[in-house]
């Protein structure tokens, strides 16, 4: 294999492991933010914690279709797509004047959690031989729990 190959493919890696990262910290911080989050909007702490349940949905429904949407778009761009909505989803809660919006721009991280990990699967199929895939799903999902840390 040629040295500009593999370090394509240690390109491709390193990006695939930072897209799986970047799903993971908006949900540990809510968690870790939950009461202020409730003095912040003067609402319940119970009521606040249903943004967990919203996002769940949105992630859910995404889910569903994520099918069609894989048939009819390339990886890449739903990559592209699914970071973009992340990004999105982070610059919206953080600016969120209202806990109606704050539930609404937070209820895009679980739909962009549904596109940006299956799409890093299939990228994983795409890019990565038959030999090394389960070593490099194995450096993703470790990306995936370092975020925990």
């Amino acid at each position: 294999m040629s040295e500009e190959k593999k370090s394509g493919r240690g390109a491709v890696l390193a990006s695939l492991l930072l897209s799986n990262y970047s799903i993971y910290p908006g949900a540990i911080l809510t968690s870790i933010l939950l009461v202020e989050m409730a003095d912040t909007f003067d609402a319940s702490v119970g009521a606040v914690s249903q943004i967990k349940t919203l996002s769940s949905v949105f992630a859910f429904v995404t889910a569903v279709a994520m099918g069609a949407l894989s048939v009819r778009y390339s990886p890449e761009r739903l990559l592209a797509a699914g970071l973009a909505l992340l990004c999105l989803s982070c610059l919206g809660s953080g600016a969120a004047p209202s806990l109606w919006l704050l539930f609404t721009f937070y209820s895009l991280n679980g739909a962009a959690a549904n596109v940006v990990f299956p799409t890093l699967t299939s990228l994983v199929g795409e890019h990565c031989p038959p030999e090394t895939r389960a070593r490099v799903m194995g450096w993703i999902g470790a990306s995936g729990g370092l975020s925990y840390m």
